[in-house]
């Protein structure tokens, strides 16, 4: 097992733990601290906030949000996305993420990427 605590300031403290065989394997682990994988050629980050001290601000293209058996449905506004709780014009792709063929395309759906033209 291996462990790592990070401390984000105040009390906000997180705790990694690896448990299981070939924890320094080269699959991409939390405690590989920044080193690309060599058998997916990318880098793996998470991360978690828990909380805020800000008031909260409803994301520009939602026009209202309602809670109904404690799931949150949110009111899209029309020609944009909210995907991932970040707002999209339609016609915005995910190459910012290495996904240039992903498009805002709310005719299809306003909470997902949909496969571009």
């Amino acid at each position: 097992t291996q462990s790592a605590v990070i401390n984000w300031g105040g009390a906000l403290m997180t705790k990694i733990t690896e448990e299981g065989e070939d924890q320094n394997d080269d699959a991409g682990t939390a405690f590989q601290m920044g080193k690309v994988s060599s058998s997916t050629s990318e880098y793996q980050f998470f991360a978690v906030k828990l909380s805020t001290s800000e008031d909260a601000v409803m994301p520009w293209c939602m026009e209202s949000c309602s809670l109904q058996e404690n799931v949150a449905n949110p009111i899209i506004k029309g020609d944009t996305c909210l995907i991932d709780n970040v707002c999209y014009d339609a016609g915005a792709t995910a190459e910012l993420f290495g996904r240039p063929c992903l498009v805002c395309n709310p005719g299809l759906t306003q909470t997902e990427w949909s496969f571009g033209p």
